[in-house]
């Protein structure tokens, strides 16, 4: 904004256009902005510098305006591409140790990733049409983004301050990853048979925001024979495997008051979840009914 005003108001723009490179700077910057939001920074700052080298290799050449709009366009969107593949990796790495990612989705950064991509998409498409536009309507049009921008800001702002608690799963996940030759030795069955009846016994499937690292704690072994039992015995990750055991205590209860009006979220709640949304999320999963639909089958 201040560079814009220079150039148009100050008449910098006579002697050097800089705003052109700002297109090249958007990607990185909101796909970094995300990466400290899911804690997933494995880089050094003066690594990180490296991916803004290009504004000042393009700072020479912004006379050619619409190369630079061309060139930025295409960083944008390979940024974005990664940004919604961090956001995908988190989600992977949560379901590893968390059993209640379903309500901690990250539904609300694929939101700003969203409005993002299409309030960049946006401001290509004026920038391009600025040669075509008279005065006033550049001026509208620039306003309108500014304002957008502006909101999309303060969504991210509010939505960070509400939920605050994004854990570095990236690296926790990363941490109980086993190596497969050094489980050979071992019988997956027989832990994984220990871990069940012992959350069986103890109920902490009920517990909704159970983690892997509470379950170690009760059971009294690692993480990460926890996490290669329930891999390699259930085909699942650690959130579905207890969502699976809150299911399956639904329909047991469903059954037991099938001559009754049931509380389907009273249930739910008894079970596990902390929502209605993840619990008919994960119940139409894993049964492909609804629980209302399920329950009039009975």
């Amino acid at each position: 904004m201040a560079t814009n005003f220079a150039e148009e108001a100050l008449g910098v723009r006579s002697y050097l256009l800089i705003t052109p490179v700002f297109t090249l700077a958007t990607g990185p910057l909101v796909y970094f902005l995300f990466k400290n939001l899911l804690h997933a920074n494995q880089h050094k700052q003066e690594r990180r510098l490296v991916h803004f080298l290009p504004v000042l290799l393009a700072l020479p050449f912004t006379e050619y305006t619409q190369l630079m709009i061309a060139f930025g366009t295409v960083s944008q969107l390979i940024y974005f591409a990664f940004t919604v593949q961090l956001v995908g990796l988190y989600q992977q790495a949560s379901a590893e140790i968390r059993a209640d990612v379903n309500t901690r989705d990250l539904q609300w950064i694929r939101t700003t990733v969203v409005l993002f991509v299409i309030f960049a998409l946006v401001d290509l498409v004026r920038l391009n049409m600025q040669t075509y536009n008279d005065i006033s309507t550049k001026a509208l049009w620039y306003f309108i983004d500014l304002v957008w921008l502006l909101v999309i800001n303060l969504y991210l702002v509010v939505k960070v301050h509400n939920q605050p608690h994004l854990e570095d799963s990236i690296t926790q996940a990363q941490e109980i990853t086993f190596n497969e030759v050094d489980k050979q030795a071992e019988d997956p069955t027989e832990i994984f048979n220990a871990i069940h009846n012992t959350i069986m016994l103890h109920y902490l499937y009920r517990q909704p925001r159970l983690t892997i690292h509470d379950v170690a704690e009760v059971i009294g072994l690692g993480v990460k024979d926890i996490s290669w039992a329930i891999n390699t015995c259930g085909g699942y990750n650690f959130n579905e495997y207890i969502n699976s055991l809150r299911v399956d205590e639904v329909k047991q209860q469903l059954q037991c008051e099938k001559q009754t009006t049931p509380n389907l979220l009273a249930l739910a709640m008894n079970a596990g979840f902390n929502s209605k949304s993840s619990f008919n999320s994960v119940f139409k999963k894993q049964t492909g009914y609804t629980p209302s639909q399920f329950s009039k089958l009975i």
